[in-house]
């Protein structure tokens, strides 16, 4: 019998290395299908490949089997890296058309059902995970974005000048799950450069249960079905809002308590519940160093796939993107109120998070020979 294991508690960390970004260039706007064109015509040396890749920008999601295919075509670590910022940075955009099964969608009574599967599977599943850990390790990127609120792939004035993205550093950490507590056992060096970093925590353990609660709320709404390894993916829309703390530890700048809008979507089985990929974008407003009350994004994605652990089958988080949109202009936030559609580039961190080498987390106690009680 497979148990399934459905999140992992780890800390995330989101570099602040100040670095020189590379020289302006032009962007270009692509679909999945042009990249697959423009990699499949490409005899590129590593280098050259990597910076083509890197003047590029996605306007659909490029799914986790796409993403592989491409990878095992790219030979070289610069182009790998690129294709990676890349495909991370569209993983809260659409698929692409053609990529959508065409299959009849549930009435209301079936959703309801799955939804109810869903909740169980979080309610159930979560609470009863044994103790774990797993290898985690982060590689962090800095950019400039084009993608609009709510992360739209859409052009911006003057997006023919932008940073691409680079790599700031690779992180590596012990990422425990000890039943209700979450630990988190960095490398020494890695440990300093945290000091500096934006911190963040809980998203692989609290991150299910607030999902499903906010779905819960608000009634999620059907938004289509997703292929998955072995079968439909059911996926939902689902959007709250919230009082929060802009330190809860969700990544959110030091500020006053704010009222947080948080929307996303959850794809899962329709049989079991079983979450398989899921997004969380959160909005709200902040005081950020001079620009007071200045808009506020974090968003967070998570894929999970079967791991086989000491014998069993568990579904674990794989993969994690995590997107900080930094700093936040005010004349931004303005621009966003009244509808128009200038907005100024925005220079990204995004931290692409990978987990392997899971493991059982066992104690194990041995009486010493030799030893004589005393008496009390």
């Amino acid at each position: 019998m497979i148990t399934k294991l459905a999140a992992l508690t780890c800390t995330v960390v989101v570099a602040f290395t100040l670095r020189a970004l590379p020289t302006q260039r032009h962007v270009q706007l692509v679909t999945v299908e042009k990249l697959k064109q423009v990699l499949a015509a490409s005899n590129k040396a590593d280098a050259a490949l990597s910076q083509i890749l890197s003047d590029l920008k996605l306007t659909e999601r490029l799914s986790a089997a796409n993403l592989a295919t491409l990878e095992n075509d790219l030979l070289g670590p610069q182009s790998r890296l690129a294709l990676t910022a890349l495909a991370d940075e569209s993983a809260f955009l659409n698929l692409p058309a053609a990529e959508i099964p065409d299959a009849p969608p549930p009435d209301s009574t079936e959703q309801a059902a799955m939804l109810a599967t869903m909740q169980h599977y979080v309610g159930t599943v979560v609470p009863a995970l044994p103790n774990f850990f797993a290898r985690r390790t982060t590689r962090h990127f800095r950019g400039t974005s084009l993608l609009s609120p709510p992360y739209k792939a859409v052009p911006r004035l003057g997006s023919d000048e932008y940073h691409p993205f680079v790599t700031l550093e690779t992180t590596h950490a012990q990422a425990y799950n000890l039943k209700d507590r979450e630990l988190d056992e960095a490398d020494k060096k890695d440990q300093q450069a945290a000091e500096t970093s934006m911190n963040s925590s809980g998203e692989f353990g609290a991150i299910l249960t607030h999902v499903a609660n906010c779905a819960d709320q608000n009634k999620a709404t059907w938004k289509e079905w997703e292929q998955g390894q072995t079968g439909l993916l059911a996926v939902f829309l689902y959007e709250c809002t919230e009082s929060e703390s802009a330190t809860d530890g969700a990544g959110a700048p030091r500020g006053s308590p704010a009222t947080m809008t948080i929307s996303g979507e959850i794809a899962f089985d329709p049989h079991d519940g079983t979450i398989m990929r899921l997004t969380r974008i959160s909005r709200g407003k902040v005081d950020w160093f001079l620009h007071k009350g200045a808009l506020w994004e974090r968003a967070i994605m998570v894929e999970y796939l079967p791991q086989e652990i000491d014998g069993h089958s568990y579904v674990c988080p794989v993969k994690s993107v995590v997107m900080y949109p930094m700093p936040p202009y005010s004349q931004q936030d303005k621009d966003i109120e009244e509808g128009r559609t200038y907005y100024l580039p925005v220079d990204e961190f995004l931290n692409d998070v990978y987990f392997d080498q899971y493991h059982l987390f066992k104690a194990k106690a041995q009486m010493l020979p030799g030893y004589t009680p005393q008496p009390h």
